[in-house]
């Protein structure tokens, strides 16, 4: 067996004869996905390592990869998490923006000396 990356292992094995077992010295663990000569196989737990069956005698390309199976929860949890600052983001912008027009407007009128502008009541001392 060659092992390509951590998650990855690709090799060639023979079996003297037919149904004989490799055990793989490889911890068991249910994210790894095994193809024996390209159709996929079911990995057995022996001794806490994997052990692959072989049907067939003669020459067999293994190919072992593993997939994070809490790869993809952490992954829509971070997603969620990331849209939800967005919202958030936005609706502070939206209300420190309308904050902002207000008081502009009220400077506006303030200064005008309008009429109808008291500004006793904009006191908040």
């Amino acid at each position: 067996m060659h092992r390509l990356t951590t998650t990855h292992w690709d090799g060639s094995v023979t079996a003297a004869a037919a149904h004989q077992s490799l055990i793989m010295t490889l911890p068991y663990d249910t994210g790894w996905q095994v193809t024996v000569d390209g159709k996929p196989v079911k990995a057995h737990k022996y001794l806490e390592m994997m052990k692959i069956n072989l049907n067939s005698a003669g020459k067999h390309h293994v190919d072992l990869v593993y997939d994070f199976p809490q790869l993809r929860q952490g992954l829509k949890v971070s997603l969620a998490a990331g849209v939800g600052l967005i919202i958030l983001l936005i609706v502070q912008a939206f209300t420190v923006w309308g904050w902002r027009i207000r008081n502009r407007r009220l400077e506006r009128v303030a200064a005008a000396n309008a009429p109808l502008f008291d500004p006793h009541h904009f006191d908040y001392r």
